[in-house]
């Protein structure tokens, strides 16, 4: 009888691990960019598309980026968000003039002084805050009435750019 019991309580034991397997505890996030990451906005991603990036919360499909940390005026580490394609570099940049592009640039050609590089910044939780590299003031990426803008402040009714890194 002792046996029967023992078995029936393995058997059963048994069932319970098959039907509800062993959760394991989520991955941390890395205190550092990884080689390789997708970068989440919301419920969408940010997409390398030709010579831009479309940031949009609805894109369901993502890119790869990496952190190009390298000499940008006068900066010798600067971490600019990156994207490979057909084994070019790019670099992503916003124009000072423009509004509602992030644009992709070989890295190989720096931009004119009027390009700023877009800079990452690893923070815990895997939350990526986006800004902008300038000489002469902070500047921050920031989407107002849907349009992504750049500015030394974040303006009233407008969020600045953050996402979340996805490897």
């Amino acid at each position: 009888m002792q046996l029967f019991t023992a078995l029936t309580i393995l058997a059963f034991g048994a069932a319970l691990t098959a039907a509800n397997p062993i959760v394991r505890a989520a991955a941390t996030c890395p205190t550092t960019f990884p080689s390789s990451f997708k970068v989440k906005e919301g419920s969408g991603y940010f997409k390398a598309s030709g010579t831009k990036i479309i940031n949009d919360a609805s894109e369901a499909t993502a890119s790869y980026f990496y952190i190009n940390s390298t000499f940008h005026q006068s900066d010798p580490a600067t971490p600019i968000l990156s994207y490979t394609a057909r084994g070019i570099n790019y670099g992503a940049w916003v124009a000072d003039s423009s509004v509602g592009t992030i644009l992709l640039r070989p890295t190989t050609v720096l931009g004119p002084n009027s390009d700023i590089p877009v800079i990452a910044s690893l923070q815990s939780g895997c939350v990526i805050y986006f800004s902008l590299w300038e000489a002469h003031a902070d500047s921050y990426l920031q989407v107002c009435s849907g349009q992504v803008e750049l500015a030394t402040s974040v303006k009233t009714g407008c969020t600045q750019v953050t996402a979340t890194l996805v490897t």
